[in-house]
């Protein structure tokens, strides 16, 4: 269901270059996003950071990875929550666990924030398949699950 991003070769992609570690391709993806925008639409940025990181330390992960993975992601957080879910499920768990973060009670009340969470998701999963960054083949029904809720969520807004 979710791999554990361990690579055959090293920690190398398939044309030799080192692999980056799925934080810091996600913490890569949101400062180029920073870079392209004002001042002001970087601290909204950041709070939509902020939430994602709130999100993926908290949310109990069971609708979207199942009662096994989420027991071991429950026993991860304990001693290390910041980037547990990244560490041990790979940019694949982030794909199975986003359509949580486009939910009413996870946006934020603030509209400008609101549309920047969702804008922001729907780049990421664009950014992670273009890049093939993600096993698209394994993963096809939860990414059209995570572009399906940026839809919904977009609609919603």
């Amino acid at each position: 269901m979710i791999d554990d991003g361990q690579t055959d070769n090293g920690g190398r992609r398939p044309g030799g270059s080192p692999q980056l570690e799925p934080i810091d391709i996600v913490e890569r993806f949101f400062a180029i996003e920073a870079a392209r925008v004002t001042p002001r639409t970087v601290r909204t940025y950041s709070q939509v950071v902020a939430r994602l990181d709130d999100y993926l330390h908290t949310v109990d992960a069971t609708p979207w990875i199942g009662p096994h993975y989420a027991a071991l992601l429950q026993a991860e957080r304990q001693f290390a929550p910041k980037g547990a879910v990244l560490r041990l499920f790979g940019l694949e768990g982030l794909v199975f666990c986003l359509p949580g973060f486009l939910e009413p009670e996870w946006l934020s009340p603030v509209p400008s924030e609101r549309r920047a969470q969702i804008a922001l998701a729907g780049r990421l999963l664009d950014h992670l398949r273009r890049r093939d960054l993600i096993d698209f083949r394994e993963i096809a029904c939860a990414f059209y699950e995570a572009r399906q809720a940026v839809y919904d969520a977009r609609d919603a807004a």
